[in-house]
C-alpha cells in the first residue's frame, strides 16, 4: 500500500493510520486496517451511498472491507502485449496499461449503472466557488 493511498481513504496522516512506507518496500507489507479507521468508502455506504472502486489499490484488504459496494481492485489486473493491441492499448507502456483498464472498467459500470434507489454522489446545496484574488484561489466569503 502507498503512504499517500491510505492519507487519501482515511483522511489521516500516513503516520496516523500505519502505513508509513510504500507496499513491499524494505520488506514491510502494509495493510489498511479499515475496522481501525473508518475509510471514505465506509462513510459513504454508511451514509446510504452506493459506492463502487475501480483501479490499483494496493491496500491489502478486499474492497467489501473497505466500504465498496462494487467494482474492479487492478492489482492484479495484467494487460499482455497481444491483449494491448486487441483493445487498442498497443502503444501505452506497459506500467500503465492497468490504469487505462481501469477507467475503461469504470466508464462502462457507469454506463450500464442503473438505480438501485441510493445515490452515487452528494447532493444538495453546494459550496460556492472560490473566487479567484490576484491569480490566487481563496474561499468565497459574505460580507
Amino acid at each position: 500500500m502507498r503512504a499517500v493511498a491510505a492519507s487519501l481513504v482515511t483522511g489521516r496522516y500516513p503516520h496516523e493510520c500505519g502505513v508509513v512506507v510504500n507496499y513491499g518496500f524494505h520488506g514491510h507489507q502494509n495493510c489498511l486496517s479499515p475496522t481501525r479507521f473508518p475509510t471514505l468508502g465506509q462513510v459513504f455506504r454508511e451514509a446510504g451511498y452506493r459506492t463502487a472502486y475501480f483501479g490499483k489499490c494496493h491496500f491489502g484488504v478486499p474492497l467489501p472491507d473497505l466500504g465498496w459496494d462494487e467494482g474492479i481492485d487492478h492489482d492484479e489486473v495484467r494487460v499482455d502485449d497481444g491483449e494491448a493491441e486487441r483493445i487498442g492499448l498497443g502503444h501505452v507502456p506497459r506500467g500503465l496499461r492497468r490504469d487505462y483498464v481501469a477507467a475503461r472498467d469504470a466508464v462502462e459500470w457507469l454506463r450500464r449503472y442503473e438505480s438501485d434507489g441510493r445515490p452515487t454522489r452528494p447532493t444538495g446545496p453546494t459550496a460556492p466557488a472560490p473566487r479567484r484574488r490576484r491569480g490566487r484561489c481563496w474561499p468565497a466569503t459574505t460580507r
